[in-house]
């Protein structure tokens, strides 16, 4: 192996597996999150969820739409649970997860702490 170098192959940019963005949807914010969420790139949904909740007054309602994530890891749960703290009383938070997210939200716990719907849409007309 002297004199040989070996080349590690890592994706371009890490922030490529995980998106996320925020719009309103008449009076409710919406989150949205795609891809994969671990202790790399949760600070990307941290940010989103903390410019949601920025506003005064806050949001009466902020969806968080986990339809389209693929992992959700135990950072990425700790940023829900801190918007939730930050919302406080005055902002419900909804989850919208597939079958797959909801998975992630059960094994945290986090099904015992808000509400989850099947899709966006159901979020949003609740």
């Amino acid at each position: 192996m002297e004199g040989s170098e070996r080349q590690r192959e890592w994706p371009q940019d890490v922030w490529d597996v995980a998106a996320v963005t925020v719009e309103h949807v008449d009076t409710i914010v919406v989150v949205t999150a795609r891809g994969d969420f671990d202790l790399v790139t949760v600070p990307r949904l941290r940010a989103a969820l903390a410019q949601a909740l920025a506003g005064e007054p806050s949001p009466a309602v902020l969806v968080v739409d986990l339809t389209e994530v693929t992992f959700f890891g135990a950072a990425a749960m700790a940023a829900l649970l801190e918007a939730g703290e930050i919302g406080g009383e005055s902002t419900e938070l909804r989850l919208a997860a597939s079958e797959q997210s909801q998975r992630f939200l059960r094994i945290g716990g986090l099904d015992q702490i808000f509400t989850l719907y099947r899709s966006l849409e159901g979020a949003l007309s609740t």
